[in-house]
């Protein structure tokens, strides 16, 4: 078998032929010039080079691209909001826009309306807290208050409320409620009035003191200055999930701010099915009242 020239790779057929440098003789021969000293400088030398090279490569694509890729991985932080709102909740504030407290459902099985004890039909707050302990939900209609303040001195611009529905669906609740007790009266603060049916939500302004319906105000809010708009929320026929949001402007934009962290709030419905209750005044106990049941169109309060 004939052997390859001395010096050269050996060639294989059907493959990339195997290159090993250090076998040919010029290599060697360098080699042994330049020492084992001589190696290390001339490889210290190319390391330095190729890190040199490696530098300037990431120096002129580094200002552009990691600024982009580190803004992806790692989000800028989002600036806090130029106002807060402060909730009030029924029982917090005697409510402008109802004829007295608001009515609670409750379901069938839950509680039985004539085992309501007598001190929590002579208070609201106390029939409050006996209704919710009892499952009971808020229902017909119900009010809250918004207290809007600005984060700094700079001022902000309200200019008014936006209702995000979450779900809306027919009503088909059973169970009571008991008669509202009188109520109308508190401080008078302006008020919107959003009614929910079948067409989405609906919101009307009016007026603290004539009690006209009126255009959506402009507000201007700072740290200093404050509004407190009382919001009305009723329904008759739908079951409904929402939220509320506030229309602002402010030094670095518009932009709306969800009340209560985003929080969903919920009104049931008191449609027909539901049974009415009113108290006796004698023996302080609730009595049926057929007559008042909710028909068709629901059951609405209201001043």
């Amino acid at each position: 078998m004939r052997q390859p020239a001395q010096g050269h790779p050996r060639r294989h057929h059907g493959h990339h032929p195997t290159v090993r440098p250090w076998t040919w003789p010029w290599f060697r021969a360098a080699g042994r010039r330049l020492g084992v000293r001589g190696w290390a400088v001339l490889l210290t030398a190319a390391g330095a080079v190729g890190l040199s090279l490696l530098t300037g490569f990431f120096g002129l694509i580094g200002d552009r691209v990691f600024p982009e890729l580190i803004n992806r991985v790692v989000p800028s932080p989002t600036p806090p909001p130029p106002l807060s709102v402060r909730v009030l909740q029924p029982g917090e504030f005697v409510a402008r826009s109802l004829a007295g407290d608001e009515p609670y459902l409750l379901a069938d099985g839950m509680a039985d309306p004539r085992e309501v004890p007598a001190a929590a039909l002579q208070d609201s707050g106390t029939y409050r807290e006996w209704a919710i302990a009892h499952g009971g939900q808020l229902a017909g209609e119900y009010a809250i208050r918004l207290d809007l303040r600005g984060s700094t001195s700079e001022p902000v611009i309200i200019h008014g409320l936006r209702v995000r529905m979450v779900s809306n669906v027919p009503s088909a609740s059973k169970g009571w409620f008991r008669d509202p007790q009188p109520g109308c009266g508190g401080e008078p603060v302006r008020f919107a009035e959003v009614h929910f049916d079948r067409s989405g939500p609906k919101t009307t302004w009016w007026d603290p003191e004539s009690g006209d319906s009126v255009d959506p105000p402009t507000l201007t809010v700072t740290s200093a200055d404050t509004e407190t708009i009382e919001v009305k929320l009723s329904t008759r026929v739908q079951d409904v999930a929402f939220q509320i949001l506030v229309l602002y402007d402010a030094s670095d934009g518009s932009g709306e701010l969800a009340v209560d962290g985003g929080r969903t709030f919920m009104l049931k419905a008191l449609s027909r099915g539901t049974q009415f209750y009113r108290i006796n005044s004698d023996s302080d106990r609730l009595v049926r009242d057929s007559s008042s049941d909710p028909g068709s169109e629901g059951w609405s309060g209201g001043c």
